[in-house]
């Protein structure tokens, strides 16, 4: 498996292969440390930001490790559900920009910082993680929402249409929808 560098710009605007997240991730810390260093040169009575850039720096030569590796897979398989849930929510990536971003920023300025290559990962891949968890979850609420407004419909229609319509119900989230229709049918007083 190769590692190959590609611009921020296709990170956040578009999906990449399973080679590219890890060193796309990696070169987002290491252009941290490039503008800690410049932040150095501007302010050099200020150390912290030069000692900013030096663990920057040691964590982008960890993170160039994990090329190939497990965490990458699983970082790749968040990324490419992430894109598919995240399709009716552009702003998911700018969010997550801003949380790197902000992430990368405080290294090297607050006592709890990320001491390896492999702890900061990790947290990418959280932080992917707990995007997607709310993406799957604003969605679940908006298909139980459309429900909902269905049953409604199909009781005022009457109960023989709503009995087909739980029968007929064909789709990838079939148990979902089922489990929301059973209940919302329950609370509705439908089944």
């Amino acid at each position: 498996m190769r590692c190959t560098s590609i611009s921020i710009k296709q990170f956040w605007g578009g999906g990449m292969s399973k080679d590219d997240l890890v060193t796309i991730f990696g070169y987002q810390v290491l252009e941290a440390a490039e503008w800690q260093r410049r932040k150095a040169k501007e302010s050099p009575a200020d150390t912290r930001h030069q000692k900013a850039a030096e663990v920057l720096e040691l964590l982008y030569s960890e993170i160039e490790g994990f090329c190939g590796s497990p965490i990458e897979d699983e970082i790749s398989d968040l990324d490419a559900s992430l894109r598919e849930a995240g399709k009716d929510h552009p702003k998911i990536w700018t969010e997550i920009h801003a949380d790197v971003s902000g992430c990368l920023g405080s290294i090297g300025f607050q006592e709890k910082s990320f001491k390896t290559g492999l702890s900061l990962v990790e947290w990418y891949r959280n932080l992917l993680q707990d995007k997607l968890d709310d993406v799957t979850e604003v969605k679940k609420i908006s298909q139980c929402d459309s429900l909902k407004a269905e049953i409604v419909r199909l009781r005022a229609a009457g109960h023989d249409a709503f009995v087909a319509m739980c029968q007929q119900r064909d789709n990838p989230d079939a148990e979902l929808f089922q489990d929301a229709i059973d209940a919302l049918g329950r609370a509705l007083n439908c089944s």
